[in-house]
């Protein structure tokens, strides 16, 4: 009933996606259903980043969200019943997404859609790239949205950092996700269907990247859209920006630090990485045994190989130029 509903859905947007990217008129509509929601945002963000209220509010709600999760994670890890229910639900979803890259990549029409989905969306983008690169209005919207985040991840980093509470909540968080990733790998580097699920979801997305590559390289608008350097090239003169970056890669590498310490005196925590190596180790062992057999698959890496040397010959070569 589930299967057969998400199919009818997807049949649905996928006629949609078909038919729109051939109609102005279609296209249009949600062009200007995004902007009206992008103009909405972009007035509230500009408005809030000078209320101090309104920014409490966003805090506040953020705050109750994080005390409710770390609640819910304090009291699932200690309870088998919380942890198998969430197990069995990421297991039900897994499976689900097992058929569907299964069944999807021996269909034409299914890839077709998936590929028409993601071209609309690159067309989309695209055309919002191009015009938002000539529109300050727009670009001004951007650089708000990124720069209040970047206040309120940097507030939040700078106040956790001394808040024991905030670092529990943030450590017991990231231990049951490990905990569900170690059994996970544990059981699925022993599962000859698991490894091909997570090889197959890989070859679908390595597919859906190899086409978007073999087309971009020849097409400046999308190599244009990938390229971002303006970000970088303002923050390296801006001082709250620059500090805004370094507290935040001194909060991670005091998080790693703190991990790596207690890890190696911790025989789960060791054991939770050796087999997540040893998955990986798996999988890589799996795909080279297969992809030394497929002249396709040497081909994928080569375009992509080809496709981060260009980039890179094409970097060096305007760097060297700028000094």
């Amino acid at each position: 009933m589930h299967k057969e509903r998400v199919m009818s859905q997807n049949a649905q947007r996928t006629r949609h996606v078909s038919e729109c990217t051939k109609n102005a008129s279609c296209l249009r509509m949600h062009k200007e259903r995004v902007m009206s929601q992008n103009a909405q945002r972009t007035r509230h963000v500009s408005e809030c980043t000078k209320n101090a209220s309104c920014l409490r509010m966003h805090k506040e709600r953020v705050m109750s969200q994080n005390a409710q999760r770390t609640r819910h994670v304090s009291e699932c890890t200690k309870n088998a019943s919380c942890l198998r229910m969430h197990k069995e639900r990421v297991m039900s979803q897994n499976a689900q997404r097992t058929r569907h890259v299964s069944e999807c990549t021996k269909n034409e029409s299914c890839l077709r859609m998936h590929k028409e989905r993601v071209m609309s969306q690159n067309a989309q983008r695209t055309r919002h790239v191009s015009e938002c690169t000539k529109n300050a209005s727009c670009l001004r919207m951007h650089k708000e949205r990124v720069m209040s985040q970047n206040a309120q991840r940097t507030r939040h980093v700078s106040e956790c950092t001394k808040n024991a509470s905030c670092l529990r909540m943030h450590k017991e968080r990231v231990m049951s996700q490990n905990a569900q990733r170690t059994r996970h790998f544990s059981e699925c580097s022993k599962n000859e269907s698991c490894l091909r699920m997570h090889k197959e979801r890989v070859m679908s997305q390595n597919a859906q990247r190899t086409r978007h590559v073999s087309e971009c390289i020849k097409n400046a608008s999308c190599l244009r859209m990938h390229k971002k350097t303006r970000h970088v090239s303002e923050c390296t003169k801006n001082v709250s920006c620059l500090r805004m970056h370094k507290e935040r890669v001194m909060s991670q590498h005091a998080q790693r630090t703190c991990h790596v310490s207690e890890c190696t005196k911790n025989e789960s925590c060791l054991r939770m990485h050796k087999e997540r190596v040893m998955f990986r180790n798996a999988q890589r062992t799996l795909h080279v045994s297969e992809c030394t057999k497929n002249a396709s698959c040497f081909g994928m890496h080569k375009e992509r190989f080809m496709s981060q040397n260009a980039q890179r010959t094409r970097h060096v070569s305007e760097c060297t130029k700028n000094l």
